[in-house]
């Protein structure tokens, strides 16, 4: 299975839900819906390569080398993360948002569905989603 088939669309809806004055954005690793529980790989891929794409759109965005130190500099386990870690992950390396989202497998179709989370005001986007095989 291709993870990355359902993130040009996905990515298509994020683009233009960010401010133009951005700031920098923190991807973090989708959560896996119950029915996808041992599909690890795919939280990571989303979050490689939504913030390549992010990048190669212009818009600022920490890169996944510099998210993995923050999670040993902070002593943080390379797991998915409560709202309240990802805040402090995104304080900690001067993220203005964060794009967190959780993803689900029926069969051969991969769905995603992705919020930004505002760290200065505290607010939640309404879900961004997307599917294909």
């Amino acid at each position: 299975m291709r993870a990355t088939l359902a993130l040009p669309a996905l990515l298509a809806l994020l683009a233009p839900a960010l401010p133009a004055e951005p700031g920098l954005t923190l991807v973090l690793p989708a959560e896996a819906r119950p029915a996808a529980t041992g599909q690890d790989w795919i939280a990571q891929a989303v979050a490689e390569v939504l913030s390549r794409d992010l990048a190669f759109l212009g818009l600022p965005v920490i890169s996944n080398e510099e998210r993995q130190r923050a999670h040993e500099v902070l002593e943080i386990p390379d797991v998915a993360v409560t709202r309240a870690t990802s805040i402090r992950m995104a304080e900690a390396l001067g993220a203005r948002r964060v794009a967190v989202g959780s993803f689900g497998l029926e069969g051969a179709r991969l769905s995603l569905s992705l919020r930004l989370l505002d760290v200065e005001l505290g607010t939640l986007s309404a879900p961004l989603a997307a599917a294909g095989p």
